[in-house]
């Protein structure tokens, strides 16, 4: 029983280090000090997610890290025309109805500040395949 929780624990602090990396060049608005058992860092939280006609969203806006409060607007990049976010699930927002490109904005909710939450959403953008990245939030100013 002791080695498969030594893995899990190891599997967890190397899923929130890849998280972290992914992290750390998005955002732009307050930073956010993130914290788990083996790792510190600070990450900027994302208001603006850019939307692309071939990936769904570009970069490093595959996972966003959103803090409670913020309005987070997904807007519309080169040839896209239409694009739908849908939550599946939890959600990070007010209200969680489609994000779409004439309602393209959200109020996140107040987020916990001892843990962080992966919210899974998808996006089809120009009605094409859905795509699957993610929003962060939580983990403490």
């Amino acid at each position: 029983m002791r080695v498969s929780r030594r893995y899990l624990c190891l599997s967890a602090s190397l899923f929130m280090f890849i998280v972290l990396c992914t992290l750390t060049s998005a955002g732009c608005k307050q930073p956010m000090s993130v914290t788990s058992k083996h790792i510190k860092k600070s990450v900027d939280c994302v208001t603006e997610v850019d939307t692309d006609a071939s990936t769904g969203v570009i970069g490093n806006h595959e996972s966003v890290y959103v803090c409670g409060g913020d309005t987070v607007t997904w807007k519309l990049g080169s040839n896209v025309t239409v694009f739908t976010v849908q939550f599946s699930g939890a959600c990070p927002f007010t209200s969680c109805s489609k994000i779409t490109e004439t309602n393209p904005s959200g109020t996140v909710l107040p987020q916990p500040t001892d843990h962080m939450i992966v919210y899974k959403y998808s996006i089809s953008v120009n009605n094409g395949p859905s795509r699957d990245p993610h929003v962060v939030g939580g983990g403490g100013n």
